[in-house]
This record gives C-alpha cells, structure tokens and sequence, in this order.
C-alpha cells in the first residue's frame, strides 16, 4: 500500500514539475536592436512592417488573424465606445491599407496577439524606421 502511494504522490510531483517547465520551456521575454527577428528586420520604414504584419503575426498567433493594438479613449469616442475619457481599451486591428495613417504617426506599436497582455509584439521605430523589435508570451500569470 505504501508503494502505490508513493508511486501516485512520485506521478503527482512529477506531473507539476513537468508542467511547470513546459511553462518556463515556452517563456518568452525577447528584445532585439541588430538583424532581423520574428520575420521583420531592423532598419525597414513603418509602411513595410505595416504591410508585413498581418502575415508575419499570423505565425505567432494560436487564432490566425486576431490582433489588437491599445487606444486611449477621446473626448470624441468616449460616449460611443461607452467607456470614460482616458481609460485605455484593446481594438482589433486588421492592418487594412487604411488603417497605416493611425500608426505611422506613432513611433511605439504594441501588438497584442489573441487580446491578451501576456502575447504580444512591440516594434519601436526611430527616425522612421524599426530599430527594435520587442516579444513577449508567458502562458502563465506571474505573482
């Protein structure tokens, strides 16, 4: 009898270990300043990610296709978006054609893979063009 619980408490320890450096395994927290990652390279102009996106993305993503970026709730959106000035939503992006004017005024994108804030891509760009490229995913919530 004290063999099987052994044996069941041993498969037990070993299930959450085992589970826990999956979790790790898969981790990642990556920034990269020099080359190329994630199918986009260091130096290109912010049409060219823009238009790279949405194929380059679609690998990254459980859901093909379902990308969301950050805004931050105007005066102007505010009654139709039923959310107060100032709070900070999640809007699905579809990198359509015309969607590149709300971008390319801005020199920090976050791309959030599925919705979620642990999954996603940032791509900071100076003088225009991409000069870092930022990945985070962590299936996990960190205490």
């Amino acid at each position: 009898m004290i063999k099987i619980i052994g044996t069941v408490v041993f498969a037990i320890i070993l299930l959450i270990g085992g589970w826990i450096f999956f979790q790790w395994s898969i981790y990642i927290d990556d920034t990269v300043t020099d080359g190329s990652a994630y199918g986009f390279s260091i130096g290109s102009s912010k049409e060219t990610v823009y238009k790279q996106a949405p194929v380059l993305l679609s690998g990254m993503a459980i859901s093909t296709n379902i990308f969301f970026t950050q805004i931050i709730v105007t005066d102007e959106m505010a009654s139709d978006l039923g959310a107060p000035l100032g709070s900070q939503l999640l809007l699905q992006t579809r990198f359509h054609p015309s969607g590149f004017n709300h971008f390319k005024t801005k020199d920090v994108w976050i791309i959030f893979l599925e919705g979620g804030f642990n999954n996603f891509i940032s791509f900071k760009f100076c003088n225009e063009t991409l000069c870092e490229i930022k990945r985070h995913k962590q299936n996990f919530d960190l205490p």
